[in-house]
């Protein structure tokens, strides 16, 4: 599941981040945009898929990034997002 994958992305890459949860803002987690793009960066190797630029700016929550993720591997696979 992409949400459990990065939850555990964020524990093992940011030091001194507060217990994530689906909802957790990054704001509320201590990330700025360049540690979102780290992030981001991350989840796209973890799954080998490519965020688009565009999804970046409405993302605020883990789970709207899972929430992506989940998008772009179903386009990877062919099925409707």
């Amino acid at each position: 599941m992409p949400l459990t994958k990065i939850l555990l992305i964020i524990r093992s890459e940011f030091d001194g981040v507060v217990e994530p949860a689906a909802d957790s803002l990054f704001e509320e987690l201590g990330l700025d945009s360049l540690d979102l793009i780290a992030l981001v960066t991350e989840v796209e190797q973890a799954f080998d898929i490519r965020i688009p630029n565009s999804a970046l700016g409405s993302m605020e929550k883990i789970s709207d990034l899972a929430a992506v993720v989940v998008g772009e591997l179903r386009k990877k696979d062919g099925l409707n997002a």
